[in-house]
């Protein structure tokens, strides 16, 4: 109780106007920065960043092509002349009268080795045989000088293609880079813009706003932080400001938080959201192949800024714990990307180059994104080679595809986007490629599907997934003959209470 008492007396005799002026520094210092100098700044260092790792791999491609083969054919003669012929009684004649003809001898029991994979004694030239008194060290020696030779060709080779690698890798991560540059510069300017017209509207308005941050997604505002003379009764925020910033930006929006001030403060601070006026229902299904304990394809549902909701399907290359591990880390990493405001596009292409950073072999996970504005129900589908997507809207479906993965991991795969408006009562189908091949496959002879749908429908969402990874087994309850996920979700008018 002392110890309370103490604390809440020290805190009380602090000036009140130091901590409003240290808070307010911090809020200024944080909404100057955004779209101003310090963007530009950003800017230009992703920018450099971008380039340089291009230039590195510029020099790298630059000393694969200098590379110069080794001489194998003079190493392997001067390597057997050291450690067979030195100081042997016939070294004048071999290699002093006949130097020519033993070198070629050498080189052709070298190249019966290479392809034969063995040489004996009586394999060595019988114009050399009859001379040389260490015929059984000098084939034995060739043979290993061969065998060392090709060792050191399959290293060269792989370091070589590590290099190739290498050099790509940093070529896509210097592109993405200077892509991030660019988007960093629109995203700013965005900001800024938004930014001046809202704050001269507002004040315009008669209200005492003092500093507006306006973070962007796309060409809407997500967020936007107003800090204003507090009013009395605390109801500012909801029935002014509200209302005027929708107007202003042609989007309806709503206080998502407020902080007043306490103890004579004077700084207010109110977060607007944009007004969501659809609900979204998602439901999933998924199993591994025969066999499997676990399966590779994963999806999710992620809340995002903005009223934004993110479906994500992804299907790791292969099967069982390895996929599933590879799809769980692309995920996660989507989520991040997606969640610092970078664009759908951009986040799906940062995944690819960071699984391909990440890989030493070929193994992959491919990724299928749906962005929705829960506000005014456009939709945005990202596919980088993932299975097609159906979209069930006035009686019918639509196709949503962008062909399959490319065969190399080394092929950068350039994400594909399509813009569809939602509206309520549509279904979203979005599923791996086991499930795409099987439904196709029992679709082939009539269109079942299309026709079920109507009273499909209406179910819920988990209980469509279900259904249709039901039909994708061939009806039956074991795995199918690969790895299978599905993702359903219904459009809904938001329901207000």
């Amino acid at each position: 109780i002392l110890e309370t008492g103490l604390a809440a007396a020290l805190f009380l005799l602090l000036p009140i106007q130091w901590l409003n002026v240290r808070h307010r520094d911090s809020l200024n210092l944080s909404m100057d920065a955004e779209g101003g100098e310090g963007g530009i700044y950003n800017q230009q260092r992703l920018y450099g960043l971008g380039e340089a790792f291009i230039e590195i791999q510029g020099l790298l491609e630059k000393k694969e092509e200098e590379r110069e083969a080794p001489p194998e054919g003079d190493a392997l003669i001067e390597e057997v002349c050291n450690k067979v012929c030195y100081g042997c009684a016939k070294w004048q004649h071999c290699w002093w009268d006949n130097k020519q003809t033993t070198g070629s001898i050498i080189l052709n029991c070298g190249r019966k080795y290479h392809y034969e994979k063995y040489l004996g004694e009586r394999d060595i030239d019988p114009e050399l045989l009859v001379h040389c008194p260490r015929s059984r060290e000098l084939a034995a020696t060739i043979s290993g000088q061969v065998e060392r030779f090709m060792l050191l060709e399959q290293y060269e080779r792989q370091l070589s293609g590590s290099r190739v690698m290498a050099a790509q890798q940093l070529a896509g991560l210097g592109e993405l880079l200077q892509e991030m540059a660019k988007e960093e510069g629109e995203y700013s300017r965005f900001c800024q813009d938004q930014r001046q017209q809202l704050l001269r509207f507002l004040k315009e308005e008669g209200l005492p706003v003092r500093q507006v941050a306006v973070d962007m997604d796309q060409d809407q505002a997500r967020e936007i932080r107003v800090v204003q003379s507090p009013c009395k009764d605390r109801r500012r925020c909801r029935e002014m400001l509200a209302p005027l910033a929708g107007e202003c930006l042609g989007l309806p929006q709503e206080v998502r938080e407020t902080s007043c001030p306490v103890l004579g403060g004077n700084t207010c601070v109110c977060t607007l959201v944009p007004k969501a006026e659809l609900e979204i229902s998602v439901g999933a299904a998924s199993c591994p192949m025969v066999g499997q304990r676990i399966s590779g394809d994963v999806s999710a549902a992620l809340h995002l800024p903005g009223r934004k909701l993110a479906l994500v399907i992804s299907d790791g290359m292969g099967h069982g714990d390895e996929a599933y591990q590879q799809s769980h880390l692309a995920l996660e990493l989507l989520e991040r990307f997606l969640k610092t405001g970078l664009s759908p596009k951009m986040a799906v292409k940062t995944v690819n180059t960071a699984m391909v950073l990440n890989s030493d072999k070929e193994s992959f996970a491919t990724l299928d994104l749906v962005l929705i504005d829960e506000v005014s129900g456009r939709s945005e589908f990202i596919k980088a080679g993932s299975a097609p997507s159906l979209i069930w809207t006035k009686g019918r479906f639509q196709t949503i595809t962008a062909g399959m993965p490319p065969a190399g991991i080394l092929d950068q795969m350039e994400p594909k986007s399509f813009v569809k408006a939602l509206l309520p009562e549509d279904v979203i189908v979005t599923m791996s490629d086991g499930v795409w091949e099987a439904l196709e496959a029992l679709d082939s002879s009539g269109n079942w599907l299309e026709l079920l749908m109507p009273q499909l429908a209406q179910e819920k969402p988990e209980h469509i997934a279900d259904y249709l990874l039901y039909m994708a087994k061939g009806g039956k309850e074991i795995g199918g003959k690969d790895d299978m996920c599905i993702q359903v979700a219904r459009i809904e008018k938001r329901r207000i209470a």
